[in-house]
């Protein structure tokens, strides 16, 4: 078995803490963030990305874990976010607005407060509060502020896998408010989750269609890997199942699909599946925290083939063959990095 102390195939440790300064660099300083501190959902000048509220938490998660909440880029992109939060204390895109992308949003304004000791706005926090827990509650997770034209059924629209994410903001939100009901949620959505969606090592995406997104498959994991820090271990024996999964699913040139269909299930012509950076990144991070022995060689397969996929502005194409450079997936693969050559506490999770 390969150790993780060993060196990856082709880039060593040095190889490593260069390669994450030059993502780190392209986020905070390349067009990917515009002039009033608002991130685009990817950088391509022929298909420019849009503006991305819920990846705008993320940034401000991960420079505040990294402890670059002092810099002017990303107070100025917290000081937008808030700008962004609808009076019902929602964000999302166009008139639609999600409970998931709230959770992010407010998951990195509680992130800033804690690490800049900065008071974010209490109204907001508790607007934005009252609009997670009252449509949690209720197993809605999008809709549109503006007219009650139905939402199109899927992944990111339904309750489903993603959703069991959302119980990392549940907690956080409990434990700065030692508010229990939110802290009892988010054990409920994750059974609820677990109970109804997780077959066979697997989250199929909502209730309609069981089929697996690879990305919301890793946002269940994800939400798994916080509740075990918190010391749920009730949750260990499907989190190691999940990433067992994501073991299976591994190419042999490291990459990893974005749809996984069931035995004898028909795949739809418009799910067609692609290798993709985001879950690839995510998938490192949740084999690292659950067992990074033994996962080792497929740890090293992904940084082998994500690394091939830095642009030369230095952020992560969302595919090999692809000319969005992604924001979400430099995002992860900046904290997988560190992850591996610095550890880790899953708690810390983005």
């Amino acid at each position: 078995m390969i150790s993780i102390d060993e060196p990856l195939t082709k880039y060593s440790r040095s190889n490593l803490i260069d390669i994450q300064e030059k993502l780190i660099d392209f986020l905070l300083h390349s067009q990917l963030v515009n002039k009033e501190g608002e991130i685009l959902s990817w950088l391509n000048h022929n298909k420019p990305g849009y503006i991305y509220p819920e990846i705008m938490g993320y940034y401000i998660s991960l420079f505040s874990w990294l402890k670059e909440n002092n810099n002017q880029q990303v107070s100025l992109t917290v000081d937008r976010l808030q700008e962004h939060i609808h009076l019902s204390g929602g964000i999302g895109r166009g008139d639609i607005l999600y409970v998931f992308d709230t959770c992010i949003a407010i998951s990195g304004l509680l992130a800033y407060e804690s690490y800049s000791n900065t008071y974010i706005n209490p109204n907001i926090l508790a607007r934005m509060t009252n609009f997670i827990y009252e449509n949690l509650s209720n197993e809605l997770i999008a809709f549109s502020y503006k007219n009650s034209k139905i939402i199109p059924s899927k992944w990111s629209t339904k309750f489903g896998a993603s959703t069991l994410k959302t119980c990392i903001s549940l907690i956080k939100i409990a434990e700065k408010y030692h508010d229990y009901k939110l802290h009892n949620l988010a054990l409920e959505l994750a059974d609820k989750i677990v109970n109804r969606f997780f077959f066979e090592g697997a989250f199929f995406i909502n209730e309609e269609e069981n089929i697996t997104y690879t990305h919301a498959h890793c946002y269940a994991l994800e939400g798994l890997l916080f509740l075990t820090s918190k010391g749920y271990s009730q949750y260990l024996d499907i989190l190691r199942a999940g990433a067992d999964k994501l073991k299976e699913w591994q190419q042999k040139d490291g990459s990893i699909f974005n749809w996984y269909f069931p035995k004898n299930h028909p795949q739809k012509i418009y799910y067609k599946p692609i290798k993709v950076s985001d879950a690839n990144a995510q998938s490192i991070r949740i084999w690292l925290a659950v067992d990074k022995q033994k996962y080792a060689p497929q740890i090293h397969q992904s940084f082998n083939y994500l690394l091939k996929l830095i642009s030369p502005e230095s952020g992560v194409f969302y595919t090999i063959e692809g000319h969005d450079i992604n924001s979400w997936s430099t995002i992860f693969l900046v904290q997988a990095i560190q992850w591996y050559l610095f550890g880790l506490k899953s708690v810390d999770i983005i």
